[in-house]
């Protein structure tokens, strides 16, 4: 029960940074919040999930390609697929 509770609140908390980061305009923090709220979901197992929210925030952001959060969201969405 505490570690579900413990879950709940932390994804919580990667919404609303993905939340704010989207307010702002601040995509580079949007895929920082992003991968580590697929890399809880992986802990979870949620990866489907995990890579679905990454894919669908790669898709949104093709602006942010050349960047090393890019990169890095890239990869594990890749590594979430299995590829």
């Amino acid at each position: 029960e505490g570690t579900s509770a413990g879950a709940d609140a932390i994804e919580a908390a990667f919404h609303r940074a993905l939340d704010i980061a989207a307010g702002q305009g601040a995509n580079l923090y949007r895929l920082r919040s992003a991968a580590d709220l697929a890399r809880h979901w992986r802990r979870l197992g949620r990866a489907r999930d995990a890579q679905a929210l990454l894919a669908r925030l790669l898709a949104e952001l093709p602006q942010a390609r050349g960047f090393p959060e890019h990169a890095a969201v890239t990869a594990l969405a890749e590594a979430l697929s299995g590829g």
